[in-house]
């Protein structure tokens, strides 16, 4: 039995330090707080009672948290470009690496019938989609969220609410094609059809 209850313990000191290296912090709250709720169960098990306690009290924090989150309304707004800006050369070049993991394609020049969309997330920039238009149909070249923003608010805000620049533009369908696959998750997560390696959204 000992060695049972030395297995969880490793498995919530594993588990809590897993949380502690994620950048979203959306998935860093869940991973934690699974991770403190496996610690809580392990204090007790072993008659611990400040170790348990403790880590109950940091499970309920992390839920408390993840609700007041999943409850909160963000405020989004989209800044609109038709030419490389300085800031957008300072997002890039800060950017470049986390860029360049999940949109290999894109090749960091921006071309003449590009447009250039920054999507502000409680008017903190929260991530850059770019992309040209023709008879209604979106080519997307870039579509980038930075880390602290990656739970999905900022794409179905982008993909799904009325007041995104896709319908404002009149766009009808958004073309993508990735080579990564968890930017192709993610557009599958988005409600994009694949098909031969390319994704179709169609509002």
């Amino acid at each position: 039995m000992d060695n049972i209850y030395e297995i969880i313990g490793y498995i919530a000191s594993l588990t809590v330090a897993i949380s502690l290296s994620m950048s979203s912090l959306i998935r860093l709250r869940w991973i934690n707080l699974g991770g403190s709720a496996v610690f809580s169960l392990y204090g007790f098990l072993i008659h611990a009672y400040p170790v348990g306690i403790m880590n109950g009290y940091i499970a309920l924090m992390n839920l408390y948290y993840l609700v007041k989150i999943y409850k909160s309304k963000d405020d989004f707004r989209v800044l609109t470009y038709d030419h490389k800006t300085q800031y957008l050369e300072y997002f890039f070049n800060f950017y470049k690496k986390d860029i360049r993991k999940f949109n290999p394609e894109f090749n960091f020049q921006i071309n003449e019938k590009d447009k250039i969309f920054i999507i502000l997330r409680n008017m903190m920039p929260a991530g850059i989609v770019i992309g040209n238009c023709e008879n209604g149909i979106f080519n997307l070249r870039l579509d980038f969220v930075i880390p602290q923003f990656r739970d999905f608010k900022v794409g179905n805000f982008i993909y799904r609410h009325q007041n995104s620049f896709l319908y404002n533009n009149d766009i009808k369908v958004v073309i993508a094609n990735t080579r990564n696959k968890k930017q192709a998750n993610y557009y599958q997560k988005m409600g994009f059809a694949e098909n031969n390696g390319k994704f179709a959204f169609v509002i």
